[in-house]
């Protein structure tokens, strides 16, 4: 949970346990982000928008994950990354957009999401002979 104490910086271990449980049972019990988001406020006295912070860019880390362990499980050697490109979108996260890297050399926050709190980028499989097409 690379970006916890970035955003609330007290109490690591009941945090990293009170946004685990939170994430897990959330997503076991289906529940809407909104839910998970009022959930977490409530068991960390924190406000609606630090626990929505927590969730959206740690759920956005578990889904980075596995699609790195997919990439590797699918022989996959690069992937691209792909930004959310607006208004809202950061200099880290615009500069890296389109560019691509091998798997082996995925670094969160680095050159792979979440490059950030709240981070909207993700990635996609490149295959050097499909762009040249």
């Amino acid at each position: 949970m690379p970006f916890l104490i970035e955003i609330v910086p007290n109490n690591k271990r009941v945090l990293l346990f009170n946004t685990r449980a939170t994430i897990t049972q959330g997503l076991i019990q289906g529940q809407s982000v909104a839910r998970m988001f009022k959930s977490l406020a409530d068991a960390m006295g924190k406000s609606y928008h630090q626990a929505e912070t927590l969730i959206r860019t740690e759920t956005n880390h578990f889904h980075a994950e596995a699609d790195t362990r997919a990439y590797d499980a699918a022989g996959v050697e690069e992937y691209e990354f792909v930004a959310t490109l607006d208004s809202r979108t950061s200099e880290a996260c615009a500069s890296l957009d389109g560019k691509h890297f091998p798997i082996k050399e995925a670094k969160t926050g680095v050159n792979y999401p979440p490059m950030h709190p709240r981070c909207r980028s993700t990635t996609v499989e490149y295959d050097p002979e499909d762009a040249a097409d």
